[in-house]
């Protein structure tokens, strides 16, 4: 019983987190644009996303925000990156 505990848990935790994985990949700009506005901040970011722990390298004129420009480069290099292994 116990056995068959602990592995649902470990594979529910598992799903989960490959689906946070799956989102950060195929979110799109308008997703993260909250009040569409047309920039992206921080505060709209949801808490684990890929890009909350990047987004002053994302935001490459540091202006607080990521344009839509500044997002597509930063998707099409970590698309490069990836098709690069």
């Amino acid at each position: 019983m116990t056995r068959t505990l602990l592995s649902s848990i470990a594979a529910t935790a598992a799903l989960a987190f490959a689906g946070q994985a799956f989102a950060d990949d195929h979110a799109t700009f308008e997703s993260l644009d909250a009040n569409g506005d047309g920039m992206v901040t921080a505060d709209e970011i949801p808490a684990g996303h890929k890009m909350a722990e990047k987004f002053s390298s994302i935001d490459t004129d540091g202006n607080g925000q990521i344009s839509r420009a500044e997002f597509d480069a930063w998707k099409m290099s970590r698309d490069e990156a990836k098709s690069d292994y």
